[in-house]
This record gives C-alpha cells, structure tokens and sequence, in this order.
C-alpha cells in the first residue's frame, strides 16, 4: 500500500510541474436597469492581468480582461444571448481613474446595451436612435479552481483517506 501512495504522490507532483499555469476562472453576475428595462447575466474569465493598453497609454499592469458575457433581457428580447470575448475592466482603479467598464458593446435583436466608466448604462434602439440611460453592477463571484489543481487535491485526499483508513498514519 505504501508504494500505490508514493507511486501516487510522484505522479502527481510530475503532473503538477509539468503543466502549465492557469488563473483561476472567475464567475461574475451583471446587473443593469436601464428606465423600464433590466438585463441580468453573467460573465466568465480567467482572473489574470494582462498587459496592454488604457486610455492610450502603455500600462504593465494593464487590468483589461477578455471574458464571455451572457446576457438576458425581456424587455430587449434577449434570452441567454451569448457575446463571446468582451474587453472590460471589472475592478476600480485609482491611478488609472477609472472603474469597472465594457470597452465593447452589446449588440442584438435591433438593440445596443453600452455599460460604461461609473456604473452608467445606456440602451439605444437601432431603428429609432432613441436612447435609456441607467445604472450597472457586477456581482463578484467565486473563484473556479482550474484542472489541475484541482486534480492534485483530489489524489492528495484520496491518497491521506486511504493511507488512514488503514490504520496508518500520514506523513
């Protein structure tokens, strides 16, 4: 038994070092009420900075994410409508002065949905070029271990209850 562990254990260390680094997804609830209309959804995205650009400036530590937002809404007729690889900024910001912003908008069934720098957000219809104005927010969610690391807590478990149910004790 003592050698299915190690054998366990070393397998999973050779995984661990050979695989690369993943940030951990990141799950997010969107809210926006704009006049008589709500759109309510989520966005999914690796929780990773990446560098890049804002406001035309070079920034290392650039805090744009790249996620896949779906949206719905009854009043713009949107059901679980799927906007893949939206550019945003979840996060506030003081040395860059600005907050939590879409750089991309939202756009389907003759409808655009702008979510903009200080939570304000706007519906314009297509046909008529009228336009709502109103607020968002996001709802932080809970990180998703990525595969691996999840992997390895499961056979460090399994291998910790195996070990102790046989009397043993853990190393």
């Amino acid at each position: 038994m003592k050698a299915i562990i190690r054998a366990l254990s070393a397998a999973s260390l050779a995984f661990a070092l050979g695989a690369p680094v993943q940030a951990a997804q990141m799950t997010w609830g969107v809210n926006a009420s704009i006049g008589a209309n709500s759109v309510t959804g989520s966005v999914v995205f690796d929780d990773a900075l990446v560098q890049g650009f804002y406001d035309g400036m070079a920034d290392p530590n650039d805090t744009h994410l790249t996620g896949d937002f779906v949206l719905s809404s009854a009043g713009l007729g949107w059901s679980n409508v799927v906007f893949s690889g939206i550019l945003f900024q979840p996060y506030f910001y003081s040395d860059q002065g600005d907050g939590p912003h879409i750089d991309d908008s939202f756009s389907d069934n003759g409808w655009t949905l702008l979510l903009t720098d200080l939570n304000n957000a706007y519906v314009v219809d297509s046909a008529s070029g009228n336009f709502q104005q109103g607020s968002w927010s996001f709802d932080r969610g809970l990180h998703v271990p990525e595969p691996t690391s999840l992997a390895l807590v499961l056979t460090g478990l399994a291998a910790a209850g195996v070990r102790r149910g046989k009397g043993g004790r853990v190393l």
